[in-house]
């Protein structure tokens, strides 16, 4: 039932086919996965202000991961909570989300994409921060902080996903989004290859304050660098053709 409203508009709305492209090297050879990825990991390469939001996205993704993993160990182990806690710390971030994406819908943002993005990125590292140093009696402190991850996430992602679709040239979008989604679900045992041991030994609550640290750092940052705080006024002029990115 709740995937109808994501299809039915799909039986109304032209999505448009873009013409695929072919780079120099490419030519002649028979398409394939890997060919794609690394077309994408070309194009990405050669516009930095774009890899370095896309290593940002991957880097939160990780972190993210890691942290919703933990969150019932930090129920019942610091809220000394149980399945009833872990529910509405659920339902939480859940209303978060929808309510995000309906704040992010009617509002829309910034005229710079990326400085919405950014700054939404330090109020969430923020947030996570106080839900690592909330005492263990203050569950309904930390389920209004989860509140607010969850709305603050969806401006994250809905934006970065706008954005991205607004600066990348149509034709080479699915093999940047396909190398992106690929690296991000990759990587992301990484973090919890780190996140475990860590949580171990200094604690679940330390690791959300890291966490929220990590992520507030990279939401200043990325406002500190010129390239990604101009990347969508300069995408057009920057960016290579995929004709000849990987000659460049």
């Amino acid at each position: 039932m709740t995937a109808l409203p994501a299809i039915v508009p799909l039986l109304f709305i032209a999505i448009p086919q873009p013409a695929r492209t072919i780079t120099p090297e490419a030519a002649g050879r028979k398409p394939s996965l890997w060919a794609d990825m690394r077309e994408g990991l070309r194009f990405m390469l050669s516009w930095k202000a774009l890899m370095m939001l896309a290593v940002v996205g991957v880097m939160i993704n990780m972190l993210g991961r890691a942290a919703a993993s933990l969150a019932p160990i930090l129920i019942m182990q610091h809220f000394k909570g149980g399945a009833l806690q872990l529910g509405w710390w659920q339902s939480a971030a859940g209303a978060g989300t929808v309510i995000g994406g309906l704040i992010l819908g009617i509002w829309g943002g910034f005229r710079r994409r990326v400085v919405t993005q950014m700054l939404a990125l330090i109020l969430d590292g923020l947030v996570i921060i106080g839900i690592g140093l909330s005492p263990n009696e203050a569950f309904r402190l930390a389920l209004v902080l989860i509140f607010f991850v969850g709305i603050l996430e969806a401006i994250v992602m809905g934006v970065g996903g706008a954005m991205f679709q607004t600066i990348i040239p149509p034709e080479v979008q699915g093999r940047v989004f396909s190398l992106l989604m690929s690296v991000s679900q990759g990587l992301a045992p990484l973090g919890l290859l780190v996140a475990g041991p860590t949580a171990d030994a200094l604690g679940v609550s330390f690791w959300y304050v890291l966490t929220g640290i990590m992520i507030a750092v990279m939401g200043a940052s990325g406002l500190l660098v010129p390239a990604i705080v101009h990347i969508e006024d300069r995408a057009y002029q920057q960016r290579p053709s995929p004709q000849t990115s990987s000659g460049s």
